[in-house]
């Protein structure tokens, strides 16, 4: 079964689409030029796709600007933001099989916000 969900983050302009098949969760996020998605680290590791777009990335301090498309492994523990140098489709990919993006264990396994 495929189901995608849209969510609005605040007044941001930051779009989510929550995209789920076969045991994989797929986090679409929408981000304009000149956002920048909050410091955060995860108890585990994660495959990002940048899709379209400009960003930097910084991991525990250190930045790097990135043209997509782009595949990104974002390893556990790691502080990480991205800031839009342009506008931005970025992608985060987890197996799990829950399907409703509120009860979702890797929305729940997020740590903390710095």
């Amino acid at each position: 079964m495929n189901k995608a969900t849209l969510e609005h983050i605040g007044a941001s302009n930051v779009e989510i689409i929550h995209h789920f098949v076969n045991g994989l969760y797929a986090k679409e996020t929408l981000i304009p030029a000149g956002m920048r998605l909050t410091k955060h680290t995860h108890d585990f590791d994660h495959l990002s796709i940048l899709l379209s777009g400009r960003v930097l990335l910084t991991i525990d301090s250190v930045g790097r600007e990135i043209d997509g498309p782009a595949f990104l492994t974002i390893e556990a523990g790691k502080v990480h933001e991205v800031m839009a140098l342009t506008d931005v489709v970025w992608g985060c990919l987890h197996a799990t099989q829950e399907t409703d993006p509120e009860k979702n264990p890797v929305k729940n396994r997020e740590s903390k916000n710095f």
